[in-house]
């Protein structure tokens, strides 16, 4: 990533009588080129059974960042917005019900989007297409409702923004919601549906495609995905938004003997069987031969759809005349196939800002017992134009390519200790890899077995500027100092529900900031306190502090602000104890105990707070942010909260 920052000058200016030193300060870039402003996130289980994540950064530090998953709970998919300010995270106690929440990486702010009543598993196996997708522009997640009990499957639309979720799709017991896909520009869902009916040997389902427009969920049309029963895969947006291209049918019942490619053209509403490799359908009152194929698909950035493809006649031995394993080019609308690649590839990643193309490509043969093995993988960098590849960098072979938003970076998982079979397990690799497109460089992170990649984390804004000066005399006007303000405050960030509802059931933590209105400058330094009102709420709420340049929480309650701390992190839960505290209501307050401290002098605009004789509230000057029970303008509430309780 290549940042480049407008210099800026700023001015001091010195009463020297009859002349005026000026010093003229030059901003220095605190970004250099190729460094990105994101780290890369992955997700792992303490010793404990506590799950972290934790963020690689451009330089090679890490940070590490607790993950609000109940305790015996498993973390079943972690995916970062593609802005990097958000992580969904799907959990479950049991492998049948499971939990959909959001975070914010930055404010720590977790919503829970639905618990209990929405699973991962379809007919008792895990299925990924099930997993909730971010739609592009960060703004909307979608998930399926699917219920255990056997009830209809809804799709949903969460907004971020709003903190609403709609039902874009409302499942039938015979038409029900499977999978989702996004269009490039986030104003598109795609749905795929199971389309069922009843015979005599039991329930046939076959797929279609529905459209939705976003936000209004207008219904733009749907298709039948093929003319055979079965289900769509690898639904993949052209990124014009004109066409989708997918796998069908990917059902293990029948994609031995149907499995091809499709392209849906969105402009006419028609489909096209892109390849025809396995038998011709209808398979109705055939006897199909078996085949074994496998295919992946990709887009170019000049939506041309590429597509490894390896496939022969027979099952897990083939027919040495029917072999073949390479990758091919359709330059659609024309689906005529091109040759791209004389070796397979296995997986694809597509740069978001130059089109560079990630992909591993692997050498396969068949054995002496006609077993399709591979002779080489390696991971191969390229960029893609007139039908053609060209190779600019090679690495290790790996899987789960994913390149940073910006375009800077690229991380994937290693595979280099695979073996020949066909096919790799891409969450047993215990080695990430980064790629910087600036230097062409590769280098190796451990990490630990079976962690889960969360994707790009939008990294904080980087430390102040380091200033140089140089002097010069010139005569300028004396600048007039701006005044202090009579009263400050404490503020909290960001707003906070009222009341905010903890849950002693999930246990999640809920994180703030706090700071002071004006900056501290020199010794000055603001002494606030943290406090319960009533006090009864320490029976139920957990509190923990810290300052935000440090990594290690306590449950100190007074916190000392200066020059060097300007914001302190604090978090909440409900505390787990065996009486039912529902709907209790308890408010964390602050007030300042003494604007000085030892080595400290006092701070203008923060007056000491005292708390009145009933103890209800703290008196002195007004406050703004009043929000207590009482509406008292004085209230010094730092959030006002009630618990939802199991007990």
């Amino acid at each position: 990533m290549d940042t480049k920052r407008m210099m800026t000058m700023k001015t001091f200016s010195l009463n020297l009588g009859v002349s005026i030193l000026l010093l003229a300060v030059g901003l220095l870039s605190t970004t250099a080129q190729g460094i990105s402003s994101f780290g890369f996130g992955y997700a792992t289980r303490t010793p404990e059974g506590n799950w972290t994540l934790t963020v690689i950064n451009p330089d090679g530090s890490d940070d590490t960042i607790p993950l609000p998953i109940p305790l015996g709970n498993r973390l079943i998919d972690v995916t970062a917005s593609p802005d990097g300010q958000w992580l969904m995270l799907l959990s479950s106690a049991d492998d049948v019900q499971s939990t959909i929440q959001i975070m914010n990486v930055h404010t720590g702010e977790i919503r829970l989007l639905n618990q209990g009543n929405v699973s991962h598993y379809a007919g008792g196996v895990f299925r990924r297409d099930l997993i909730p997708q971010w739609s592009p522009n960060s703004q909307y997640l979608a998930y399926n409702m699917i219920f255990p009990d056997g009830r209809a499957h809804n799709a949903h639309v969460y907004n971020v923004t709003t903190g609403t979720s709609v039902i874009a799709f409302y499942g039938t017991t015979l038409f029900y919601p499977y999978d989702l896909a996004w269009s490039p520009d986030s104003t598109q869902l795609a749905v795929v549906t199971a389309r069922c009916r009843e015979e005599a040997g039991g329930i046939i389902c076959g797929s279609s495609i529905e459209r939705f427009s976003i936000p209004s969920l207008q219904h733009l049309g749907g298709v039948y995905a093929g003319s055979e029963r079965g289900e769509v895969c690898n639904l993949t947006w052209s990124p014009d938004g004109n066409y989708i291209a997918y796998i069908f049918s990917c059902d293990i019942n029948i994609s031995n003997f149907y499995y091809e490619i499709f392209l849906l053209n969105l402009q006419q509403s028609s489909v096209q069987q892109v390849t025809a490799l396995t038998n011709p359908a209808p398979l109705l009152d055939t006897l199909p031969l078996n085949y074994n194929n496998y295919y992946t698909i990709e887009w170019s950035a000049d939506n041309h759809l590429l597509a490894g493809i390896t496939y022969g006649q027979g099952g897990a031995a083939v027919d040495p005349a029917t072999f073949s394993a390479q990758t091919f080019v359709y330059p659609v609308p024309a689906i005529n196939a091109l040759p791209l690649l004389t070796e397979f590839t296995g997986d694809w990643g597509r740069n978001p800002v130059t089109g560079t193309l990630a992909y591993r490509a692997e050498a396969i043969q068949l054995d002496a017992s006609n077993l399709r093995v591979v002779a080489s993988r390696q991971t191969k960098i390229g960029t893609y134009q007139n039908n053609s590849v060209t190779e600019i960098a090679s690495g290790t072979p790996g899987c789960d390519y994913r390149w940073s938003p910006d375009g800077a970076l690229l991380m994937y998982r290693d595979v280099s200790q695979e073996g020949t079979l066909l096919g790799v397990i891409c969450s047993l690799s215990d080695v990430l890899v980064l790629f910087r497109s600036s230097t062409g460089a590769f280098t190796q992170y451990e990490i630990a077995d079976e962690a889960l990649s969360a994707g790009w984390i939008a990294l904080p804004e980087p430390p102040p500027p380091t200033y140089t000066a140089t002097a010069t005399n010139t005569t300028i006007p004396t600048e007039t100092a701006t005044p202090t303000p009579v009263l400050n405050t404490v503020m909290i960030s960001p707003t906070a529900p009222n009341p905010l509802i903890l849950s002693e059931e999930t246990r999640a933590w809920y994180n703030y900031n706090i700071s002071l209105s004006a900056t501290l400058t020199g010794s000055e330094c603001v002494t606030v306190e943290l406090d319960y009102y009533p006090p009864t709420p320490t029976n139920y709420a957990h509190v923990q502090t810290k300052p935000n340049t440090m990594s290690t929480w306590s449950t100190a309650l007074t916190l000392v602000f200066d020059a060097n701390h300007t914001t302190y992190n604090v978090r909440i839960r409900a505390r787990d104890d065996s009486t039912n505290h529902t709907g209790a209501v308890g408010r964390l307050s602050h007030r300042i105990i003494e604007n000085s401290a030892s080595g400290c002098t006092s701070a203008a605009g923060f007056p000491v707070n005292t708390v009145d004789s009933g103890g209800t509230r703290l008196t002195g000057s007004p406050f703004n942010g009043g929000n207590d029970a009482s509406a008292a303008p004085d209230s010094r509430n730092v959030l006002v909260f009630t618990v939802t309780d199991n007990d």
